[in-house]
């Protein structure tokens, strides 16, 4: 996969109409923000320290925020954030995290109103046996946007909002 170019499922993505922002936790250098950038508040999460990302473009109305899966999980369950019009998405972040972070992260993005996720991940019992997507699979839909790779996009889209 090139650093510079977003992952196939966001270049495909027809997006609900109301969603106007797109949280990437593990965000990295960006690349998969460029397909929404400056249509949509971009919203970055990541353990790397602004000032040491190498961006892969300039982007119009970004929000960077420094930490982790687990530090945006205890903010959000502290604040009122409403997620009702965002995107939540990773990339291989959730294999990272506990089934118990996961499973947390989850849960306040639902309470927090969020209802479109795409989580790229591996499978269970793929990669590494302890470090893998935990969330029910039943919730999503699973489907392959990229080969050789054994990844898997667990999408949910709630276009009726």
């Amino acid at each position: 996969m090139k650093m510079d170019v977003p992952e196939p499922c966001l270049q495909q993505l027809q997006l609900p109409v109301y969603v106007d922002t797109i949280l990437d936790v593990g965000c990295a250098s960006g690349r998969n923000f460029i397909p929404f950038n400056g249509k949509l508040k971009l919203w970055g999460v990541d353990i790397v320290p602004f000032e040491r990302i190498k961006w892969v473009q300039p982007f119009v109305d970004l929000t960077y925020e420094n930490g982790g899966l687990e530090n945006l999980t205890k903010r959000l369950e502290g604040e009122p954030v409403d997620l009702s019009r965002t995107l939540i998405f990773t990339a291989g972040t959730m294999a990272y995290c506990s089934e118990e972070w996961q499973k947390r992260f989850y849960a306040i993005c639902q309470k927090r109103g969020a209802k479109n996720f795409i989580f790229l991940e591996y499978p269970p019992q793929e990669r590494y046996p302890n470090k893998n997507f935990k969330l029910p699979q039943s919730e999503f839909t699973a489907k392959k946007f990229r080969e050789p790779t054994k990844a898997v996009t667990f999408y949910r889209l709630d276009t009726n909002s």
